[in-house]
């Protein structure tokens, strides 16, 4: 018995490891390679995502020349990016084969977001993923580029990427941490960038979430610790 519940404590104290997230690579689209807009107009004219579990703004337009959110495949130098203008380079990213490039300018103000459920109020939710920067083909200039991530009310921003004339700004981890406020919410990437025309465009792969306890969880496997050899020393007083 106080085994068991030494081991249901010690469970109960560990974070529990991405199952929060649907497709948190991106890689289940309906898209093949080398890829293409985010969105498409659907035969009733409604938006749809290509990327399965996750939703895109689209800056109000759906697969045109307005719509800068676009679905890239490793091997194809990003050729397919906003209606196949392509990126000046780019290099494949680090985690499976499939990955996200938004225009940071804020003039198209394009995000991604996937709706979460069941969370726990007071519970720290962690999400790392991957960012790199690149700039659209035909475009002169220095950009920058970062993601600004939102979750229950909450809001971050990634490291500022800043990026050469015709360059690309390698992938590196980006780790952030939100404390839940509610049992459901949406997890939201908007890229953010400059200058105007650029056009900066920020590149996502590779998320992963990692749920924590609320502080009470802790603190109830706090005293279960403390009671079980209280119960232990009570119990060896009455075999005497």
């Amino acid at each position: 018995m106080v085994a068991l519940s030494v081991i249901f404590l010690a469970a109960a104290a560990q974070p529990a490891q991405g199952g929060i997230l649907t497709n948190a690579s991106f890689e289940t689209t309906s898209l093949p390679s080398p890829g293409g807009y985010i969105c498409q107009t659907t035969g009733n004219s409604t938006c749809i995502s290509n990327i399965t579990g996750w939703s895109s703004t689209c800056n109000g337009n759906c697969g045109t020349s307005g719509t800068v959110a676009s679905v890239l495949y490793n091997g194809t130098g990003g050729s397919a990016f906003n209606g196949n203008r392509g990126l000046w380079a780019v290099s494949d990213s680090p985690d499976g084969n499939v990955y996200i490039a938004i225009d940071g300018d804020s003039t198209y103000s394009a995000s991604i977001s996937q709706a979460l459920t069941g969370l726990i109020i007071g519970g720290t939710y962690t999400f790392t993923f991957d960012q790199a920067a690149a700039q659209q083909n035909g475009t002169n200039g220095a950009t920058t580029e970062q993601w600004q991530v939102s979750f229950s009310g909450q809001t971050q921003t990634s490291p500022l990427m800043s990026d050469l004339a015709h360059g690309f700004v390698a992938w590196s981890q980006v780790t952030m941490s939100f404390v839940a406020t509610t049992t459901s919410t949406s997890l939201t990437f908007l890229a953010l960038g400059s200058p105007h025309g650029g056009p900066p465009v920020v590149l996502l792969d590779g998320l992963t979430a990692t749920e924590s306890p609320e502080p009470q969880t802790y603190a109830l496997v706090g005293l279960g610790l403390i009671a079980i050899p209280l119960a232990l020393r009570y119990r060896r007083r009455k075999l005497r």
